[in-house]
């Protein structure tokens, strides 16, 4: 996700979809879009393309996890 020149991730179950109504909602970012693989290539130098840990805090980006996930074993 980005937000303006600002890139952030919200980690989901893999069936879901981003709903981004409810994301700019959660994390208060009125411009909030999809942002493109090649944006994330620079900050996550040590990942393939299409391969994005949930783990964006390691990577100084701000992560927003949906609570379905907590439940995930």
């Amino acid at each position: 996700m980005r937000s303006g020149y600002e890139l952030l991730m919200i980690a989901l179950s893999a069936p879901y979809h981003v709903d981004l109504n409810r994301a700019q909602a959660v994390t208060d970012k009125v411009d909030l879009a999809l942002a493109d693989e090649s944006e994330f290539a620079s900050v996550l130098p040590d990942c393939k393309p299409g391969v994005m840990p949930p783990f964006g805090n390691c990577y100084g980006l701000a992560v927003w996890v949906n609570e379905s996930l907590t439940r995930d074993e």
